[in-house]
């Protein structure tokens, strides 16, 4: 019986607790790993539980009760937590994620008031450099929180006197920024309302695109980090990425320079969730697979199933041309069935 990935619960907002035990990381660095003393989910056929797992060279190798430690393995007293599968989601923007500008604060998504929201700035501007900037990029609406409104100037002023944010709502706005996000827009010649609100579609897009424009690589790298510590504290260790689109805001996703980061990630063997990419395209016309439309050119230069256990390409998606109810699309279709890529297609009927 193998389990490739298992996740330990330790949040006390959740019934399972989570600990960062990952087998990719036992992978990463050859060690191998005793765990003990725990409620063990095996999910086998009897849906068994014990309470000792061993993994040697990255795999489970034993599974059972009270098994004994061997000299030389790092073990890990569970006491008594329960240990799960490692959650997977099939259908997510991962990758675009992990290039959010600054120091994204994905614990909004919890959040219930205008004073949670506070509390969770303060917090987030207590654990990284002082001065530095929080964003809030998608993955939130005011509807959540019991004032249904966006925070004003002041209340994030009160949370974050010293730290700039900047607060988007969806793809392309509107956003809010507080006073020291507003100083800081300013030093880049982008002028904010007195507000601090930026209304327009077109405004929030330029707003957005200037922050990004101030990323270094090793920023898009901890921030592609930061997106994995996160949904790992929440029991997932597993994503099939929907890429992004090529339409400017906050689902941007440039496939000649967007993967950089993660591709930096994965060759320092800094992974912990395992990462299955689609590639993405809006094409408008797509032939026999010898054109130049975006579908076609992929599957004759790139290499379906490429990549290793954390990171390995899983096919053409979360689009492949522009009109899902086209010609184009059976013959996208078509294409991608005879070189052996799967597909994956978001339509409306």
């Amino acid at each position: 019986m193998k389990f490739l990935t298992f996740i330990i619960s330790t949040a006390i907002r959740w019934p399972l607790l989570f600990v960062s035990v990952f087998c990719s990381q036992v992978i990463a660095q050859e060690n191998d790993l005793f765990l003990t003393n725990g409620n063990i989910l095996t999910l086998d056929e009897n849906d068994s539980v014990v309470n000792s797992l061993l993994i040697r060279n990255g795999r489970i190798t034993e599974l059972g009760n009270d098994l004994q430690a061997l000299d030389g393995v790092q073990t890990v007293d569970l006491e008594g937590r329960t240990m799960i599968p490692g959650l997977m989601d099939s259908h997510v923007h991962f990758i675009r994620h992990g290039l959010r500008p600054g120091y994204d604060m994905r614990e909004i998504e919890s959040v219930r008031s205008i004073a949670e929201l506070q509390a969770a700035l303060t917090e987030k501007a207590n654990a990284i450099p002082a001065g530095a900037l929080i964003t809030v990029v998608g993955g939130w609406a005011p509807l959540q929180l019991a004032e249904n409104r966006f925070p004003t100037l002041a209340e994030l002023d009160e949370a974050l006197p010293n730290n700039p944010v900047y607060i988007h709502y969806r793809a392309y706005g509107p956003a809010i920024a507080n006073t020291a996000g507003i100083a800081l827009f300013a030093e880049g010649g982008f002028e904010i309302a007195e507000n601090g609100m930026v209304e327009t579609r077109e405004d929030a897009v330029a707003a957005y695109d200037f922050l990004k424009s101030r990323q270094t690589p090793e920023q898009k790298q901890r921030s592609t980090k930061s997106i994995m510590s996160y949904v790992n504290s929440l029991g997932m260790t597993s994503v099939i990425d929907g890429a992004g689109t090529n339409r400017s805001g906050a689902q941007l996703l440039l496939p000649a320079f967007d993967y950089a980061p993660i591709l930096a990630v994965w060759k320092n063997n800094e992974m912990t969730v395992r990462v299955r990419p689609m590639f993405m395209s809006w094409d408008l016309e797509v032939g026999d697979g010898s054109g130049t439309s975006e579908v076609e050119e992929r599957v004759r230069n790139s290499f379906m199933g490429h990549g290793d256990d954390m990171f390995r390409v899983a096919g053409l998606g979360e689009h492949t041309v522009n009109d899902s109810k086209s010609v184009q699309f059976y013959n996208a279709t078509a294409l991608a069935a005879r070189r052996g890529w799967l597909l994956q297609e978001h339509f409306m009927l």
